[in-house]
């Protein structure tokens, strides 16, 4: 009886795997940083990102240094069709183009850049 006792333990033992059985406290669920779930990032962060965006931009001579001197003009939350993402805009009035003087930084809301354009679309 005894014998058939403990193999069937040592059957829900290899069955079910050893490795929760070291789960101890500090152990959670979470799935942070796998694309499943993240914390939103604050104003104050997704501004500094925009900014070194723009400064990358800049060096990277894809537009005029005179964006270094740009003000932001607001960063916001914007819903698109699907999903949620932070918008940063910046203002350059050394710019002639007027329709080149706004420019757009998307960011999502785990802090990756996903655009850069003068329409914010």
């Amino acid at each position: 009886m005894k014998k058939i006792l403990r193999n069937a333990v040592l059957s829900i033992v290899l069955a079910c795997g050893i490795n929760p059985l070291y789960a101890g406290a500090g152990h959670d669920h979470s799935h942070a940083g796998n694309g499943h779930s993240y914390e939103s990032i604050t104003k104050a962060e997704v501004e500094s990102i925009a900014e070194k965006q723009l400064s990358a931009l800049m060096n990277d001579q894809k537009i005029p240094k005179t964006w270094s001197k740009a003000d932001i003009l607001d960063a916001k939350k914007k819903q698109f069709k699907y999903s949620t993402e932070w918008l940063v805009r910046f203002y350059n009035t050394r710019v002639e183009d007027k329709a080149k003087q706004i420019m757009y930084i998307f960011v999502n809301l785990s802090g990756e850049v996903t655009g850069v354009n003068y329409t914010g679309k």
